[in-house]
């Protein structure tokens, strides 16, 4: 059969499985709905802009950390041979 007809038969089974599942629940949104839950995008909007704003303090793109606590800082170092 040679790997191209592997592959063939491959996405065949696979899209005959999908068509098989998108049969069963009726439409393609009805497998999204499926697949994510009945929780609406405002919801989960409403719940995320919360958590971001009771997180926003631990986060260090927000809140800078204090330069003698930054790992990455820039080490100056003199020259002591001048």
């Amino acid at each position: 059969m040679g790997l191209w007809g592997s592959y063939v038969a491959l996405v065949g089974h696979l899209w005959g499985s999908y068509g098989a599942l998108v049969g069963h629940l009726g439409t393609y949104g009805a497998l999204m709905g499926h697949l994510w839950g009945t929780c609406g995008v405002s919801k989960a909007a409403a719940e995320l802009l919360s958590y971001c704003e009771a997180h926003a303090g631990e986060d260090p793109l927000l809140a800078p950390v204090p330069t003698a606590e930054n790992p990455f800082r820039e080490k100056k170092l003199f020259c002591a041979l001048l």
